[in-house]
């Protein structure tokens, strides 16, 4: 049998338990209600606390555990509050969940949690806002949909792309005028600026004003960054849920890891030569900096991703080989280093992924440069 054959097998044959469906269809109801509700206080904090809790006892591999709490908790670290942390825990949460449920066959449940939530929120809120909710359940069908028949890298993608083009074009569709929202979000940063300058000096208003401008310019790449790092988490929280169940044994590898290409690891060395280059020619020509600023922020996640997965596992089999927990100690090993410096951290692992992008030419030259020698 192929592998393509078993992997339909597998997911056909799979059906989740009834107290599994209903725990994930109420867990995936209160993510999704979040997305519209979280600027309630309490709510906020009811929702971050059952769904950091489900998490936490159900996702057993790191990565969605990292991907999922740390950043509600530097959300909490910088805002004060649980507005954000309960959005982006809510939003990822359903997006895992409402994918879990569609693989188990159980499309009924995400109906449900879908009609609810929708209801719920246009009673509270008003029916053109509690679309939103609709949008993370959408995604967990697009990734059930996706998932078991394409590698990660290409559903990641197409959820990012998707997701991005709505919101675009809602954006639109509602009178929104970009031009007037980034000069609005470049005067809004020069205020920020200001008002630190007035309690402690930070910077000139002249190099305020540059990197204001700067921030303008690659704020599609970070956009881009950001959306794609929610449908990665949401993916990787999807086959940690799968795994969980029983299927761990059986998931298909490119279900489980995230490859890039070689063609994306030297588009990712051509633009940083260009922004290198044009960077410091400036004038006209400052445009392809810009251009290649805004991909190379894009590309920074998932080379990240890609680079810590081969750190790791050659950690795991050549370094602490001996130990039986060296999975664990080879992530303690990463996360230490991002702890002492996160900057050293991104760029050392972020090379370490562009490198893994090239093997598949570097193996073959290996063995041609073998087979050679045996033949001499």
């Amino acid at each position: 049998m192929d592998k393509s054959a078993r992997d339909n097998r597998i997911f056909a044959n799979f059906s989740p338990r009834a107290a599994t469906v209903i725990l994930f269809a109420l867990a995936a109801l209160l993510g999704a209600l979040s997305c519209v509700l979280a600027e309630v206080p309490a709510f906020a904090g009811i929702s971050v606390f059952l769904l950091a809790a489900t998490v936490f006892m159900l996702a057993r591999d790191v990565l969605p555990l990292c991907g999922i709490l740390l950043p509600c908790f530097f959300e909490l670290m910088m805002t004060g509050n649980l507005t954000l942390p309960a959005i982006y825990l809510g939003f990822t949460f359903c997006i895992g969940a409402v994918a879990y449920l569609a693989i188990g066959k159980k499309i009924a449940a995400a109906v449900i949690v879908a009609l609810l939530s929708y209801t719920a929120a246009a009673v509270v809120r008003d029916p053109i806002t509690a679309i939103i909710v609709l949008i993370p359940v959408a995604l967990g069908l697009l990734a059930a949909l996706m998932l078991p028949r394409l590698p990660l890298s290409e559903t990641v993608s197409s959820m990012t792309i998707l997701l991005l083009s709505g919101g675009v074009i809602a954006f639109l569709a509602m009178g929104g005028d970009l031009s007037a929202t980034a000069e609005s979000l470049r005067a809004s940063i020069l205020e920020l600026y200001r008002q630190m300058n007035d309690k402690i000096f930070i910077i000139e208003e002249s190099s305020a004003e540059i990197l204001a401008a700067y921030f303008i310019n690659i704020l599609p790449g970070v956009i881009f960054a950001a959306v794609s790092a929610v449908c990665f988490v949401s993916c990787a929280l999807t086959v940690s849920l799968l795994r969980t169940s029983g299927l761990g044994g059986d998931i298909p590898d490119n279900m489980q890891k995230l490859t890039l290409s070689p063609i994306s690891g030297s588009i990712f060395i051509i633009c940083f030569f260009l922004s290198a280059a044009f960077s410091i020619e400036g004038g006209e020509l400052e445009i392809v900096s810009a251009v290649a600023d805004n991909v190379l922020i894009a590309l920074v996640f998932p080379f990240l991703v890609v680079g810590c997965t081969a750190a790791k596992d050659h950690l795991s089999n050549r370094v602490f080989s001996a130990s039986l927990r060296r999975g664990n100690i080879s992530f303690a090993a990463i996360a230490l280093l991002f702890i002492i410096s996160p900057s050293i951290a991104v760029v050392v692992f972020t090379c370490f992924g562009i490198l893994d992008s090239f093997r598949p030419i570097i193996d073959s030259a290996i063995k041609k440069i073998r087979s050679y020698g045996k033949k001499q």
